[in-house]
């Protein structure tokens, strides 16, 4: 299918909405199965345009990249959960390997409540209730990012939302883990080890790049050392030389810095921006990004920024319906 975007929204998967099973330690409720996606009913209704959308869809290999990404926390949690999580980490992924259909189809109808709070329902129509367990039986609190993309069919003109999970952890959440677990066997050293390396990581990078890639500030108590390919993938491929590779860094200001790690923007080897359509047209225009704007990014970044592109930055998929 050739689609044309035309908008993107993103939220948390909040706490209310996973299933009962993933609840956080010191909260309540049984996990609701409708979708709270906040407040602004206006812009809200002019996104998910709910009369005239085709379908929503979700992908199963999304599903199956979310179980990847998210496996060190069903083992080796950051967040303090209820039950132990490592009890359902092959199961899911059993079950959803098992989905019988690559493209998985969801309609939602809209609920305004009388507090504001704006629900995606799904339409009694046999199986979209359904279909959502297979990401809401996998999908953690918290850590688990929802992202909507609006496209246009160009053949037919139908619209579509294409929803793909992300899972999501800063790099300081897993640096602090790291530490905790080190402190507690006594490996005090180990943890010095680390800090010193990612400080002297930081200042070799500040020598190559003395300012943000992006806004040029030079400013360096404000200034950020942003690993290309993820610091949690590298630790849990064993790839430890990688976190103090200065090739697989750049220096970047807090906000491009989140964007960059989100998957939002990404570069090309000649330093081309790119754009994720999952950014919004809204928050695009207030932080000021063109694009094709070129910045200079060092070559031989190359090889992670290669990673970056393909498993990072996030992309609309050829959608088959």
């Amino acid at each position: 299918m050739r689609v044309t975007r035309i908008d993107a929204f993103d939220m948390n998967f909040e706490e209310c909405s996973v299933a009962k099973k993933y609840k956080l330690i010191g909260t309540s409720g049984m996990g609701e199965k409708r979708i709270y996606v906040g407040h602004d009913e206006m812009m809200l209704d002019e996104f998910f345009d709910l009369n005239n959308i085709e379908c929503f869809m979700l992908l199963k290999k999304d599903l199956q990249k979310y179980l990847y990404e998210a496996k060190d926390e069903f083992y080796h949690p950051t967040q303090d959960y209820k039950n132990d999580l490592s009890d359902y980490y092959e199961e899911n992924v059993i079950n959803t390997n098992n989905i019988a259909n690559d493209v998985i189809k969801l309609h939602f109808v809209k609920k305004y409540d009388s507090q504001n709070r704006y629900y995606l329902n799904f339409k009694d129509d046999g199986y979209s209730s359904s279909n959502w367990d297979f990401l809401r039986n996998i999908a953690l609190p918290r850590v688990t990012k929802l992202n909507f993309v609006k496209v246009r069919n160009v053949d037919n003109n139908k619209l579509y939302i294409y929803i793909k999970p992300s899972f999501y952890i800063e790099e300081k959440v897993v640096e602090e883990k790291l530490i905790v677990e080190d402190l507690l066997a006594g490996n005090r050293q180990a943890v010095e080890n680390r800090r010193k390396g990612q400080v002297q990581w930081r200042m070799k990078l500040l020598d190559i790049m003395p300012g943000c890639v992006i806004t040029k500030v030079t400013e360096d108590r404000i200034l950020e050392a942003c690993h290309i390919k993820p610091h949690s993938i590298s630790l849990s491929e064993g790839k430890i030389e990688e976190l103090t590779d200065v090739n697989n860094g750049l220096i970047m200001t807090p906000t491009f810095h989140k964007l960059f790690d989100m998957g939002f923007i990404s570069f090309n080897d000649n330093g081309t921006i790119l754009i994720s359509p999952f950014l919004s047209n809204m928050n695009k225009q207030r932080l000021s990004l063109k694009d094709d704007a070129q910045y200079r990014i060092p070559k031989n970044c190359a090889e992670y920024l290669a990673y970056h592109r393909s498993n990072v930055y996030n992309q609309i998929p050829d959608l088959q319906i």
